[in-house]
């Protein structure tokens, strides 16, 4: 592909590896305890909905590609082979690079041997590919937990003490730094079946006004467009704090009804975001049709009634205001040349 319009379009839009990783660490999180088989299917952690990250990020990814979003998807099943030269995909032309190899236990980061934990009443799990926070960045020492892993490919279970830290600016219902028994680091630990009362709750206890970072605005392509998306680039975000964040009486609707996961109308546009203090980036806000906000922060849907009109009314923003890019969108792995 020599397209000099998309590579720059990919220059201007270039993620970490964060994501490319975050999909690997949900593989090695949910290596099912007790299971020696070579193959297996994994699900995400979550037990709740899972969103793909709205950025074009997600364009090329070795693991596993996914489609540009639609923001309220799950997550496909990812088919894993645990750590076996006969296993490798490099010899196994049929993967097509979907195998993701499970390393030996020893050799695994430990947010991926120890990748949850209970501290008063909440569950809290990481990201394996997260980087720890500053020291600085947390406030205080709230507690103590164990955390266990369970190594699939020995069969063997494994606890670890932890030191439970609070985040300044952080409730501790949201999120919580945790520094391993004779490691270094504090790493942020997410709590996703947090559920905020209303939209203003939401945004205090993580302290989105300073915490919250806006990327790319993009566009959700037509049913028949498998080949491209328009992305924005907007001059001011804080104009996204008045369009769709300012009535923080919102009530939170949440993302599943009765065991079954809530649609709220056609997905018209989503907004990157970044929560850098916890660690959680390639997230996103959506806005659809119907006149339904959606946010995947902490993991899990979060969703609020706007309005059409304030729908219609960021739409047009982002279309006047934008700086536009047109992405191509690449489903298989490949390479920008």
């Amino acid at each position: 592909m020599r397209n000099e319009k998309i590579i720059n379009s990919w220059d201007k839009i270039k993620p970490d590896d964060a994501t490319h990783e975050r999909i690997l660490g949900n593989i090695l999180d949910r290596v099912h305890s007790g299971e020696t088989q070579k193959r297996k299917e994994v699900y995400p952690m979550n037990k709740t909905i899972k969103w793909l990250a709205p950025v074009a990020a997600c364009l090329v990814i070795a693991v596993a590609i996914y489609s540009i979003p639609n923001l309220f998807t799950r997550t496909p099943p990812v088919e894993t082979v645990e750590s076996n030269p006969e296993n490798n995909p490099e010899n196994n032309p049929a993967s097509n690079g979907e195998l993701a190899i499970v390393p030996p236990w020893n050799e695994r980061p430990v947010t991926q041997q120890f990748g949850t934990i209970t501290f008063n009443g909440f569950e809290y799990q990481t990201n394996p590919a997260t980087a720890s926070i500053y020291p600085s960045e947390t406030d205080e020492l709230i507690g103590t937990t164990t955390s266990s892993g369970h190594d699939g490919q020995e069969d063997k279970t494994y606890t670890i003490n932890c030191e439970v830290y609070s985040i300044k600016s952080i409730s501790d219902k949201c999120a919580v730094a945790v520094k391993y028994e004779e490691h270094d680091g504090y790493y942020p630990f997410r709590n996703p079946y947090y559920v905020p009362a209303t939209l203003g709750d939401l945004i205090n206890d993580l302290n989105l006004r300073d915490n919250l970072v806006f990327g790319m605005v993009y566009e959700e392509p037509a049913a028949d467009n498998n080949f491209s998306m328009t992305a924005y680039t907007l001059p001011d975000t804080s104009a996204i704090w008045d369009l769709l964040l300012a009535d923080t009486s919102l009530k939170n609707e949440g993302d599943m009804r009765d065991g079954v996961p809530i649609f709220m109308g056609v997905p018209l546009m989503g907004v990157s975001i970044d929560v850098n203090v916890i660690g959680h980036k390639n997230i996103g806000i959506s806005v659809n049709a119907d006149g339904y906000m959606q946010t995947n922060i902490l993991d899990t849907g979060k969703t609020f009634f706007i309005g059409k009109d304030k729908v219609q009314a960021f739409i047009d923003y982002v279309k006047k205001n934008g700086t536009e890019t047109e992405i191509e969108i690449v489903t298989g792995p490949s390479v920008l040349e």
